[in-house]
């Protein structure tokens, strides 16, 4: 409220009163309706001027009430006369006016203080019954909430466990919590409402913000907690959730966030009301196409019982449930085996004494939770092209040395393992191909090399992490390797000392992907001199075999495995290749020779051309080593795009043969050169392609003007547009009836 309206509304209070008193004195029988009519007739009274910011007395006694560090100081400045009569500098508003100064006085319980403000703003006729009434409901808001706490029950409120819901996939649990006793009942009052827009709503974000501020969450290895406490109707209430889960779950896989649902049936307070849910993404330790038969470990708890069917659950689908639900449920875990006190034997899927009566799985795991034995795995890729299940590309281009990210598939079988190591590996000869290679001679078992020390070593956690492995730029190739092996243990090997040695060797560890290992390096650049002659006449397309013919290496160069032919351009720098993107023209074996000649076929068997992109000037033919690493630099060639003339001479005459003997001919010939004048070829749609050429050259002729080899004679194009020629001599083939 600004302070001219103030008081003008205080002025107009002032005066109905005064009528008011006038008019029961002068007429005793005029109270109640009738004192009002006259209230109500009597003139408007004149509105009193504007107070300004620079002479009001709030603005003059606000330095010394802001400096108030006791109440009596407070209600001193409130009373000084001085400081109300005197002329003072404005006051900042920036820490706000005596309205807020009011509304400290309330929340600090400075009554007196408080009571004078407002005894001098009617004197001052400034009204504070806004900010009054703000402080003293605040302040009894929190009297109140005060009070509540006194009962044990509102300040330490019993567990009330959240209706809950769930679903499953092969490989997570999801779960979705509401802050209520039921699922379709009101709960916690967390929504924190905006009216940004125009119409108020729940302000999603600051929403959330005030839920993860109240909201505990606890993720663990068998156990999911979660607990917020908050206003619910007229109490407090605690919600809770506390599971303990069916089988081991990955925590650092695992995740919560919040969720917005719209309000439905009694939870709907208000159009368009939405309220906030606790989600669950739980990654299982165990993948399987069998499914969890219940949540927890004891299906007969309430909060398990309670948990029905989640149908919209994120990472659910159709095929997968109807999988889960074809396939016999799990008939024990870690967990329940545990809970039994024994041991849990996954061959079997059952709980056991000793892992003695556990088939294939003899050991006890360090933890003592179930029984291990070796993996059986095998290198197993999605297709031909990835039969080993890995990948390695070598980023040190130096050779006998190696670095770069080793990367592999994941997949179900592989989530048995606990850790894995990456050593050198062979393949044998004469054994059966990998499943999804195309069988050939060649294919082996891959083999680590016993001697040979791991390049990396790290713990799996169930696909929480990327999986990869990383090799050092410029890790010495060990002789004999020609594979880069995976190897997993299904229980981690007691490594704490950082001695690793012998791991590769283990037979306690499955190889479980590999990737050939590729020496990557650059060769020097192609030192000789690049050759080609286009073959194609039409414009625009090049036929053809381009040629480099190599010079001696010299000793101790990295020679080429291979040959590549690129279209080139020339850049600010130099040539440079058009497109590195695009596959290149041609790529062939490098000689057997250093000295030999590499041939480049432009074109397919299909089509032996090929047509020349816009901005290509050059052909550049670079070395490739292993990997496909080409050489830094290239040799090149400005190519030329040979195209039969547009324009022809004109004027052609042949004067009379001047040689008397039969089968001879001397005599002169004359014509003008074509021309690509503008004025010629006006009008002409093919004059922006006109090619003069840049010789002319001619030929006997039979009698059908077909040409007759070999060509009598040929003129370079000059710029003079006339021509003469004067042969002599010449011998007349016997097919010969005139000349082109």
């Amino acid at each position: 409220m600004g302070h001219s309206a103030s008081f003008v509304t205080l002025f107009v209070v002032s005066i109905a009163c005064c009528v008011a008193a006038s008019g029961a004195a002068s007429s005793p029988q005029g109270q109640g309706k009738g004192g009002k009519k006259k209230v109500a007739e009597a003139p408007a009274p004149p509105r009193p001027p504007a107070v300004s910011r620079t002479d009001g007395w709030q603005w003059k006694v606000l330095p010394a009430v802001r400096a108030a560090q006791t109440e009596a100081a407070a209600e001193a400045a409130l009373l000084d006369e001085s400081g109300a009569k005197a002329e003072v500098a404005p006051v900042d508003a920036v820490g706000g006016d005596l309205f807020v100064e009011v509304e400290r006085f309330v929340r600090r319980s400075w009554w007196k203080a408080a009571r004078t403000a407002v005894a001098r703003s009617h004197k001052e006729k400034l009204d504070l019954t806004t900010p009054v009434r703000r402080a003293v409901a605040q302040t009894k808001h929190h009297a109140d909430e005060l009070l509540r706490w006194l009962d044990r029950g509102y300040a330490e409120p019993a567990a009330t466990p959240m209706a809950l819901r769930w679903a499953q996939n092969k490989s997570a649990v999801m779960l979705v919590a509401r802050f209520a006793a039921k699922w379709e009942a009101p709960g916690a009052s967390l929504a924190v409402f905006s009216t940004e827009k125009g119409q108020g709503h729940v302000d999603q974000e600051r929403t959330a913000v005030n839920v993860r501020s109240l909201l505990s969450v606890n993720i663990t290895r068998g156990r999911i907690e979660a607990e917020i406490t908050a206003k619910a109707a007229n109490s407090r209430k605690r919600y809770t959730l506390s599971l303990d889960l069916l089988d081991e779950i990955v925590p650092s896989g695992s995740g919560w966030s919040i969720h917005f649902r719209k309000a439905q049936g009694s939870m709907q307070m208000s159009k368009g009301a939405e309220i906030p849910e606790l989600h669950f993404q739980v990654r299982k330790r165990w993948p399987y196409p069998r499914r969890w038969p219940s949540l927890t470990v004891d299906s007969s708890v309430s909060s398990d019982a309670a948990a029905h069917w989640w149908q919209e659950a994120p990472g659910l689908t159709k095929e997968e449930v109807e999988l889960l639900r074809s396939s016999p449920p799990r008939g024990a875990t870690t967990l329940t085996c545990l809970g039994a006190g024994s041991i849990y034997c996954s061959s079997a899927d059952e709980c056991v004494a000793s892992c003695t009566q556990c088939e294939g799985l003899a050991a006890l795991h360090s933890d003592g939770s179930r029984c291990v034995g070796a993996l059986q795995l095998a290198p197993r890729g999605d297709s031909t092209a990835d039969v080993w299940g890995a990948e390695f590309v070598d980023e040190d281009l130096s050779p006998a040395h190696v670095g770069g990210t080793f990367r592999w598939r994941t997949r179900d079988e592989l989530l048995a393992a606990e850790a894995f190591a990456l050593c050198w590996g062979f393949a044998s000869r004469g054994a059966v191909a990998p499943e999804g290679a195309a069988a050939s001679e060649g294919w082996g078992s891959l083999e680590p090399l016993a001697a040979s020390e791991p390049l990396g070593w790290k713990l799996q956690l169930a696909g929480a992490e990327p999986a990869a492995l990383q090799i050092p730029i410029g890790t010495p190739v060990v002789p004999g390797a020609s594979h880069l092996l995976l190897v997993a243990f299904a229980a981690a090997p007691d490594v704490s000392s950082g001695e690793v040695s012998g791991l590769c060797s283990d037979p306690r560890g499955a190889v479980a992907a590999a990737a050939e290992m590729l020496d990557s390096w650059r060769p020097v650049p192609p030192v000789g001199r690049l050759d080609f002659e286009d073959t194609d006449p039409r414009g625009v397309r090049l036929a053809g075999t381009a040629t480099v013919r190599l010079s001696k290496l010299n000793e101790g160069a990295l020679a080429a495995s291979s040959y590549e032919l690129r279209w080139g351009r020339l850049g600010s720098g130099g040539p440079e290749v058009l497109d590195p993107r695009e596959p290149p023209l041609a790529e062939v074996p490098a000689p057997a020779s250093a000295e030999g000649i590499v041939h480049l076929a432009l074109g397919t068997r299909s089509d032996a051309s090929v047509r020349v992109p816009q901005g290509a000037k050059l052909l550049m033919a670079f070395a490739l080593g292993p990997g496909g690493v080409a050489s830094e630099e290239a040799v090149t060639l400005e190519f030329v795009d040979v195209r039969p003339p547009t324009a022809a001479p004109h004027n052609f005459e042949v004067s009379k043969d001047q040689d008397e003997r039969l089968g001879f001919a001397t005599f002169s010939l004359s014509f003008k050169g074509a021309t690509c004048d503008p004025q010629v070829w006006a009008g002409d749609s093919t004059s922006a392609r006109c090619d003069a050429g840049s010789s002319f050259v001619f030929y006997w002729a039979d009698h059908e003007h077909a040409k007759l080899q070999p060509p009598i004679q040929e003129l370079p194009r000059s710029e003079d547009d006339l021509y003469s020629s004067h042969p002599s001599g010449l011998v007349v083939p016997s097919a010969a009836s005139g000349i082109l």
